[in-house]
């Protein structure tokens, strides 16, 4: 199962989907699709891995997704 993490004004929603479950990999692909149209940045964790990295494109095989806001300079 995925999850991804979404900070919001609760602290943070969070979507899950299963690689065996068409239907919730659909809806987590069009919230990824929404977050990206609206500035987020998503860091993905593989599989096996208790690192993060950028990424731009929805897997269902990624076990988790974190957003965080973009950086503000002034």
């Amino acid at each position: 199962m995925g999850t991804m993490a979404i900070p919001d004004q609760t602290g943070h929603t969070a979507i899950e989907w299963r690689t065996d479950d068409h239907e919730s990999c659909q809806r987590a692909e069009h919230v990824f699709a929404e977050l990206l149209d609206q500035r987020l940045v998503p860091f993905a964790r593989q599989p096996s891995s208790d690192d993060f990295s950028l990424t731009r494109a929805f897997d269902p095989q990624i076990d988790e997704i974190m957003w965080v806001r973009p950086l503000q300079g002034g």
